[in-house]
């Protein structure tokens, strides 16, 4: 478990995460069949890269009022461990306020992919 910092001088804090190996394996699997299977799936066709997903939105408000007006419609989000063929691995985090459903912010995460694989491309040529 790594401490979150802001600033890049500030000192790394990782401390252990104290869950079974089982439950690790079972998280695992479940954010790799978020790419392969669920909310995700558009991630899948990017080759060469190892994803693992998880999607979701967060009320603003109570579910009656998200007809009212674009501002209580639910927040999305996209967070990800993903890695391009040998490259440095990468944690992905997208967040999209009032959107109303996480297929926003998993299309942003792949239009973002795209583009990293396509710079990473070029860098080697």
């Amino acid at each position: 478990l790594t401490q979150p910092r802001i600033l890049e001088n500030e000192p790394i804090i990782n401390e252990p995460l104290n869950i079974s190996t089982q439950t690790l394996n079972f998280l695992k699997e479940s954010m790799r069949m978020t790419v392969e299977e669920g909310t995700g799936k558009k991630l899948k066709q990017l080759a060469n890269m190892e994803i693992f997903a998880k999607t979701g939105t967060c009320q603003t408000s109570h579910r009656s009022k998200r007809k009212l007006n674009k501002k209580y419609l639910e927040h999305a989000w996209f967070i990800c461990y993903a890695q391009y063929k040998e490259y440095e691995p990468m944690i992905l985090i997208i967040l999209i306020e009032n959107v109303g459903t996480a297929k926003f912010a998993t299309r942003m995460a792949k239009n973002f992919f795209v583009e990293y694989c396509n710079l990473k491309n070029l860098l080697t040529q």
